[in-house]
C-alpha cells in the first residue's frame, strides 16, 4: 500500500470463526505490527447469531454465496467478488480457511494478485475434506491442482501436516507447519470453584448429525436417573438437525437445554465434564482447549485426529465407538472426587501451557508475515 502498511486479508466461510477464533489474532496483526486487515467470507451469514465485529484498521467484505454447500454454478460470482476486491486492495498475504476457501481461493488470489503470499490454514478435514483420505480420486486429485497456489499451509494436528505433505511431494518441510490448536485464552475461560458440584455433562457443537449429538443423547438415556443433568451449546444449520427434533429431546427432558450460547465461558462454569463424541474429521477443536481450561474432564471420541487434544487418562479419556455403556464406564471413572479434582487441575494446567492464544498467535503471526 502506498502508506507502507501491510495488508492482510483472512478468507473463511462464515462470520463465526472470524468472531469465536481469528478475533485475537486479527486484532494482534493491527496493533502490534501495523497491518491493515480484510475479513471476507462466502456470504453464510443466515444464522444472525455472529456478526462481523467492528475494529479499527478492520473491514468487512460479504462474498455471497453459500460456504457449506459443495463447490458448483453458484461460486462463480462469489469468486469474481473475491477476484475484484484482492485487485482493489492489493494485500500482501492471503490466508484461506473452512473448506470452500481453501479449494477455490487460492487459483482465484494466485490470478489476481500474482505476488501474494497465500496461506492455506486447514483445521480439520471435517466432512468436506474427507474424501482426500483416499488413495486416489478424480476429487482428490483436482483439490491437489485447485491448491497448487498455497505458498504455506498450517494445520493442527500430524496426520493432516502428513496428509498435505502426500498431496504435495514438492513442497519443503518449512511449508508445512503444525499448531498446537488455534488458542484460546486462559484468562478468559476459568474453572469454576467445584466443578463436579454441578452434576452437568455437556456437549458443544455444530447441531449436525456428524457431531455425535446422537451418543450424547444415548448416554443421556443409558444414565436416565444417575442425577446427571445434560445440555447441549450448538448453532442450527440449514442442513443440520431439523427443529422440531430438537424440541423433543427438550420435551422428553433429556437435554435441559439446546441452543446457541453467547457466553461460553459461563456455560463452561456451569459445568461437569465435557462430552465430545464427534464423529466429523477435526483438527484440534477449540471446543476441549476451552473445556480443559475452565478446569474440564473430557471424554473424547478416540481418533486419530485428535490424539493431541487431551492426556489419556490425566485430562479425561478417550472412548472407542458409540456404545453409551463405554461412554458410561469412562464417566464412572471421575465419580471418586479426588479422580475428578485431579484430572481438572490437570486439564486446565495443560490447556495453559499447550493452547494460551498469545504463544500461538505469535507462531501463526510469523508464519503469516515471514517467508
Amino acid at each position: 500500500m502506498a502508506d507502507g502498511r501491510r495488508t492482510v486479508m483472512f478468507l473463511g466461510g462464515s462470520p463465526m470463526p472470524f468472531c469465536r477464533f481469528r478475533r485475537a489474532l486479527i486484532e494482534r496483526l493491527v496493533a502490534d505490527h501495523d497491518c491493515r486487515v480484510l475479513c471476507a467470507y462466502w456470504g453464510d451469514d443466515r444464522d444472525g447469531f455472529f456478526a462481523p465485529f467492528p475494529a479499527t484498521g478492520v473491514s468487512w467484505h460479504d462474498l455471497g454465496g453459500d460456504h457449506a454447500s459443495p463447490p458448483g454454478a453458484g461460486d462463480l460470482a462469489p469468486m469474481a467478488r473475491l477476484f475484484r476486491l484482492i485487485r482493489r486492495h492489493r494485500p500482501e498475504v492471503i490466508c484461506c480457511f473452512n473448506a470452500k476457501p481453501i479449494v477455490l481461493g487460492p487459483a482465484v488470489a494466485r490470478l489476481a494478485r500474482r505476488r501474494a503470499r497465500i496461506v492455506a490454514l486447514m483445521e480439520g478435514l471435517g466432512s468436506a475434506l474427507a474424501f482426500l483420505r483416499a488413495e486416489s480420486g478424480a476429487r482428490r486429485r483436482l483439490f491437489c491442482t485447485l491448491t497448487g497456489p498455497v505458498d504455506r499451509w498450517v494445520l493442527l494436528n500430524e496426520r493432516d501436516a502428513g496428509l498435505i505433505a502426500r498431496l504435495h511431494p514438492a513442497r519443503a518441510a518449512q511449508d508445512i507447519a503444525t499448531l498446537p490448536g488455534i488458542g484460546i485464552d486462559p484468562d478468559h475461560f476459568r474453572p469454576a470453584a467445584d466443578p463436579l458440584a454441578a452434576r452437568r455433562l455437556i456437549f458443544v457443537g455444530r447441531l449436525v448429525p456428524e457431531k455425535g449429538l446422537d451418543t450424547f443423547l444415548s448416554l443421556a438415556r443409558h444414565l436416565e436417573g444417575g442425577g446427571w443433568r445434560f445440555a447441549a451449546a450448538g448453532l442450527p444449520t440449514p442442513r443440520g438437525i431439523p427443529e422440531d427434533r430438537i424440541r423433543g429431546w427438550l420435551d422428553q427432558g433429556l437435554l435441559e437445554s439446546c441452543a446457541p450460547v453467547r457466553d461460553m465461558a459461563a456455560f463452561y462454569r456451569r459445568a461437569s465434564v465435557l462430552v465430545f463424541p464427534s464423529r466429523y474429521e477435526e483438527g484440534l477443536p477449540a471446543v476441549i482447549m476451552e473445556a480443559q481450561a475452565s478446569g474440564l474432564p473430557c471424554l473424547v471420541r478416540d481418533a486419530a485426529s485428535l490424539r493431541d487434544a487431551i492426556g489419556d487418562g490425566e485430562t479425561g479419556f478417550f472412548v472407542p465407538g458409540d456404545d453409551p455403556a463405554d461412554w458410561a464406564a469412562a464417566l464412572r471413572r471421575l465419580e471418586d472426587p479426588a479422580t475428578f479434582a485431579a484430572l481438572s487441575a490437570a486439564a486446565r494446567d495443560r490447556a495453559v501451557t499447550r493452547f494460551g492464544q498469545d504463544r500461538i498467535n505469535a507462531r501463526l503471526t510469523r508464519l503469516l508475515l515471514e517467508g
